[in-house]
């Protein structure tokens, strides 16, 4: 794609490329005059030598998938950050974006996708100094005025991710490194230009010629005139002077204030260097620098410099970048630490660890090898067995201790796992009160007796009266339940119809994929739909379980809480997935035959009114048999039962004929009812 066409659909055509990314642009403390004077020197060394170690540095992208960890190597997040735009790699934009956030304070990226609500495809960087902020009465960003000439474009705040060093005077502007060093940038030019005059002696006379008696003007003038000729310049250096009539010369001494000038310079490199955190050894100054102060100077610019300045970045592209993309809910970018630790105390590490608390396939892993076949054990010698006390054992050579393997350290993924749970704060809040409400409601009706620890039981066989009576019940009492969840949801379901049919309708663009639909907010929405309807659902299950094997009704509240954390999100995602993707291909369709808005808003219409009674009863009687079945189960477990017995429905399909052979326990069945290739399940268990 040629750069003229970019624009053109980017912009709207007539925008030069100068006008996105260019070196020489503007900031908002100091003018673009003051950057192209101070943009030299050390000022560039120390801003160069930042960019080019952030622009080095590679993203890692990983995905939570339950409690474990796994990086993505293949990703369209991975491809958009590589190759950013036609015209620039991820190395061209992370260096120029560092400039800018050095220099200026702001870096002001341009998230471009194809169709509205789509995952982005290009990005760029726009040039802060005609880029403006336009803000509510609370400050807060709500689009963005970029005006270049008579050139003028319009941004909405999602449009533009606004990378910025913190300026206390504004908080919508940004602060570069390039205002703190004003004054000793400014102080380092007046030495410089000073110096630069010493060498061509025009700030102060190297000396006189001194001559018996008066000299006359024109004399003297063809005396200066043949000295300057014949001595002075870098080709003179070391000649031998003769002067005749008695005239000889005279050196002026260079006077303390001008040696000043000197350490005065280094003071002032000193000053640049250290406000822009870069050690004199990564400059390739190398006063006094060993291997060991230069290893140093390197971890202390990768540890102080570098790694904050990522961090910074990468928070940034996980808060706003990522939650552009669809199903991006478990993603988080990283990168590999940069800052290495000592390599002979890491190795005495591995040496101190390995076979007592660390595996091989460990160790390999730290040094970025693949694993091996029996890796994850840890390996005891024999003779270091107790000789008295502890069981007996038939092991005449090895103990082995198995390791679980994660594909990402657990420190790491428990990093990864938390920052992921935390960005999703929005969708846990959603329900927090409902789930409140409800157990407050349990615990003040005296419905049943919340515990927390698992009751001693004595098991009691159950007979075939007893299972029918149990099954029937469960039945008719689910009757209610189902009819509930139908109903929330059909009223869901006309409530999403009618929000995206006013979006095509209003819509500008033939094409626009989810019209701007938050996925995020419809999942949350559903959220809270599903909530209190499980939470129902569990506790009519409890109590059913009871029944049969004849004790109190309990409820492991904490258990409940941490099943629905999970059950919640994966219901709702999954319903609001189907959702979103029958709307995008009804959008896709229509548009591929030229239909106007008017008409695919009547296709979406009609689409959801089809659908919508079939898609409440499947997810009611899934639903309800989901969290009803789940509760027997907890409640046969906290009563002490371990082997349980699959109890078919009438009617029962092949799938579940053939579980009802097999042989089932209290860990083996969770799940299972239903299956998630299997909706509408109404089998159950019960156990032996």
């Amino acid at each position: 794609m040629r750069i003229k066409n970019i624009f053109k659909g980017v912009f709207g055509g007539g925008v030069p490329t100068s006008y996105v990314y260019n070196y020489g642009i503007m900031g908002s403390l100091v003018s673009k005059t003051d950057v192209l004077d101070f943009y030299t020197g050390w000022v560039f060394g120390c801003t160069n030598k930042r960019a080019t170690g952030l622009a080095t540095i590679d993203f890692k992208l990983y995905e939570k998938k339950g409690n474990n960890v796994e990086e993505v190597l293949s990703h369209e997040i991975l491809e958009l950050l590589y190759r950013i735009n036609p015209q620039q790699t991820k190395f061209d934009f992370m260096q120029l974006s560092v400039i800018y956030l050095d220099l200026f304070g702001v870096s002001p990226w341009y998230v471009h996708r194809e169709v509205e609500g789509g995952n982005p495809t290009q990005m760029y960087l726009l040039r802060p100094e005609y880029l403006k902020m336009k803000t509510d009465k609370q400050g807060q960003a709500v689009g963005y005025k970029y005006q270049i000439g008579t050139f003028v474009k319009e941004f909405s705040a999602d449009e533009i991710m606004y990378l910025k060093n913190p300026n206390p005077a504004d908080p919508t502007k940004g602060m570069g490194i390039i205002e703190s060093v004003r004054g000793t940038v400014l102080n380092e030019d007046y030495i410089t230009q000073s110096n630069n005059n010493l060498l061509k002696n025009s700030a102060r006379p190297s000396g006189v010629i001194e001559a018996d008696g008066e000299i006359d003007k024109t004399v003297a003038k063809r005396l200066k005139k043949s000295f300057k000729s014949n001595y002075q310049g870098y080709d003179n250096v070391g000649d031998v002077m003769v002067f005749g009539n008695g005239a000889k010369f005279k050196a002026l001494s260079l006077p303390p204030k001008d040696l000043d000038f000197i350490e005065s310079k280094r003071m002032n490199r000193d000053e640049i260097l250290s406000m822009f955190g870069v050690p004199k050894p990564i400059m390739g100054i190398y006063d006094d620098v060993n291997l060991a102060s230069a290893k140093t100077a390197e971890y202390i610019f990768a540890k102080w410099t570098l790694e904050p300045l990522m961090t910074k970045y990468t928070e940034q592209l996980n808060e706003f970048l990522l939650p552009m993309f669809k199903n991006s809910e478990n993603l988080w970018l990283d990168f590999e630490p940069i800052a290495k630790e000592d390599e002979e105390l890491a190795l005495r590490k591995r040496e101190a660890g390995y076979n007592k608390w660390l595996t091989t396939n460990e160790v390999r892993e730290m040094d970025g090898f693949a694993p091996i076949n029996g890796g994850d054990y840890i390996y005891m010698p024999f003779s270091v067995m107790p000789t008295i006390g502890g069981a007996k054992s038939d092991k005449k050579e090895y103990i082995k201790l198995k390791s679980e393997r994660k594909s990402v350290a657990p420190q790491k993924a428990k990093e990864i796992i938390k920052r992921i749970n935390n960005r999703n704060l929005k969708i846990d809040k959603a329900s927090e009160k409902v789930a409140d409400i409800i157990v407050n409601k349990l615990k003040s009706d005296k419905i049943v007796k919340v515990v927390k620890k698992k009751a001693i039981l004595t098991k009691k066989g159950l007979n075939s009266e007893q299972i029918e009576t149990f099954y029937k019940a469960r039945m008719e009492e689910e009757v209610t339940l189902e009819n509930n969840w139908r109903k929330a949801f059909i009223e869901l379901f006309n409530d999403q119809r009618d929000r995206f049919v006013n979006a095509v309708e209003t819509g500008q663009k033939a094409v626009i994929e989810n019209y701007g639909i938050d996925v995020e907010s419809e999942i949350a929405t559903t959220i809270t739909v599903i909530e209190p309807l499980m939470y129902e659902s569990l506790m009519v299950g409890t109590r059913q379980a009871s029944e049969l094997i004849g004790e109190s009704t309990v409820v492991d509240m904490d258990y409940i809480k941490d099943w629905l954390d999970t059950a919640k999100v994966d219901v709702a995602t999954s319903i609001t997935n189907t959702t979103v993707e029958k709307f995008s291909k009804i959008i896709e369709d229509g548009a591929n035959d030229g239909l106007s808005n008017a008409k695919i808003a009547q296709q979406v219409s009609d689409v959801f009114d089809k659908v919508t009674e079939y898609r409440a009863d499947m997810i009611a009687r899934t639903e309800t048999a989901r969290a009803v079945t789940e509760s027997h189960r907890k409640t046969y477990e906290h009563y002490g039962f371990f082997d349980v017995k699959w109890l078919l429905e009438a009617g029962a399909c092949e799938i579940c004929v053939d579980k009802e052979s097999q042989k089932w326990n209290i860990n083996t069945i969770q799940g299972q009812i239903p299956g998630d290739t299997h909706p509408n399940c109404k089998c159950d268990f019960t156990p032996i």
